[in-house]
């Protein structure tokens, strides 16, 4: 849409206009704008669609109108992490459209218990996993025959942890996506991101078709973390670039990196190996909190904008699990004292017995909830943060939690169809994890109401 070149309009036209443009969808609501308010003052938008995600365009609020977090209605669970090479330590996953098929890449992690003492010492191996589906609801693992599990290649398994080629990879970590940056090479038209077991890093991988992957390089790309998480990647059009986003501690270092509080970090690059222009995010009002993962990307309606989910991470106990160099004594009878001298209210959620089974590793383990966040960014770098959950944990541990959501755009993408959320459920509670559903309207995931009905 073009601006008049009327130097000045009336306040009430403005107002009907804005407004009327703002009931479809396309531009925020301003409550009020000044009697002497000139163009030379207006932000032209053209024809670019903007959300309620930030305060950028509106000049001020009056009257009932306020900028309200809209959260995602619960659907069904999509997908069930239950093969044998699968389980309860499954997530973290990568959802994407590919022409006209859904594809979706995932941590495979059959951990029976988090209480068992020799657990980092014999973990069971991890994977990257892959599923496909014709409408992202319904899903299918397809037997690849790519990578052998006890003696089969049976399974959808596409990336398994060590050493390839020069590089000793943590399939268990992975962020996969389709590359749509024009000049991406064909055999690199996929590319993922994965945590490097040794040294610290994150390592680039690529691949032809989505399933064979291979690494880019004989190193990490991104050495400057902490990258116990999900990390991620992508093609920023607008930018023309690639960005990074991956976790960190605040007072953290290469020596120690697991120290301060966690938090997410961010890079761009030209070519996906070199990185540069290094940056801790910064938030516009919100407090500093524990971040446990980001899953940033454009909004596929608006790509100037960078959506993110981060799971805020809460700790609800005494929290003596914290890491650096300086880790308590572990026995039966001290876990037993900590964990008898957690409150009421902690002891009193569900799956006592289970939290106080599972604390037994980590104190963290039974104590600690995790709940998605919505943020908005317009350069990468500085996000406005809401404060209240957008995918709020359900009553209970991480059997409910929502630590890992995951989005995509909708097909067919001209019209105006609900967005898909993934949440991770019943991680870490010896069943078997899946992966539930919520939806939202299309650019709804904040608003503005008029107080009309």
């Amino acid at each position: 849409m073009s601006l008049p070149t009327t130097p000045r309009v009336r306040q009430p036209r403005i107002v009907a206009a804005w407004m009327a443009l703002a009931m479809a969808g396309l531009i925020p609501t301003v409550a009020a704008l000044s009697a002497e308010a000139t163009w030379s003052n207006v932000t032209d938008i053209g024809s670019r669609r903007e959300l309620f995600v930030d305060d950028i365009l509106v000049e001020r609020l009056g009257g009932k109108a306020e900028l309200r977090l809209q959260t995602p209605v619960p659907r069904e669970v999509v997908i069930v992490h239950d093969a044998p090479w699968e389980g309860p330590g499954s997530g973290y996953h990568s959802i994407f459209k590919d022409g006209d098929l859904y594809r979706m890449y995932y941590s495979a992690w059959q951990l029976d218990s988090f209480a068992e003492a020799s657990i980092k010492k014999n973990k069971p191996p991890l994977f990257c996993a892959y599923a496909e589906s014709d409408d992202g609801i319904h899903w299918r693992k397809p037997q690849l025959g790519l990578h052998e599990f006890n003696g089969s290649k049976a399974n959808n398994i596409v990336m398994v942890s060590g050493v390839v080629g020069k590089v000793d990879a943590d399939a268990g970590h992975p962020a996969v996506f389709k590359d749509e940056n024009p000049a991406a090479a064909p055999d690199a038209r996929y590319k993922a991101i994965l945590r490097s077991a040794h040294p610290p890093g994150l390592l680039a991988f690529k691949s032809p078709d989505g399933l064979h992957w291979s690494p880019m390089g004989d190193a990490p790309v991104i050495t400057d973390g902490a990258f116990d998480s999900q990390n991620l990647a992508f093609w920023d059009r607008e930018l023309g670039a690639y960005r990074a986003y991956w976790r960190y501690f605040t007072k953290g270092n290469v020596a120690s990196p697991y120290v301060g509080v966690r938090g997410i970090r961010t890079a761009t690059s030209k070519d996906f190996l070199h990185w540069e222009n290094q940056a801790d995010l910064k938030y516009v009002d919100s407090p500093s909190e524990q971040l446990y993962t980001n899953q940033i990307k454009p909004y596929y309606r608006a790509p100037h904008l960078l959506i993110g989910f981060p799971a805020r991470y809460i700790e609800r106990g005494h929290d003596l699990d914290r890491r650096g160099p300086a880790v308590p004594a572990r026995s039966p009878a001290a876990d037993a004292e900590r964990i008898s001298q957690w409150p009421h209210s902690l002891r009193s959620l569900p799956e006592f017995e289970h939290r106080a089974m599972r604390a037994t590793a980590s104190e963290r383990y039974g104590t600690a909830i995790t709940e998605g966040l919505l943020m908005a960014s317009r350069d990468g770098v500085t996000f406005k943060r809401w404060n209240e959950g957008f995918l709020p944990p359900g009553i209970g541990t991480t059997a409910t939690n929502t630590s890992a959501g995951t989005w995509w755009r909708p097909s067919p993408p001209s019209k105006v169809r609900p967005m898909s959320f993934r949440s991770t459920r019943s991680k870490a509670t010896g069943r078997t994890t899946a992966a539930s559903c919520g939806a939202t309207r299309s650019d709804w995931m904040a608003s503005s109401p008029s107080g009309h009905r």
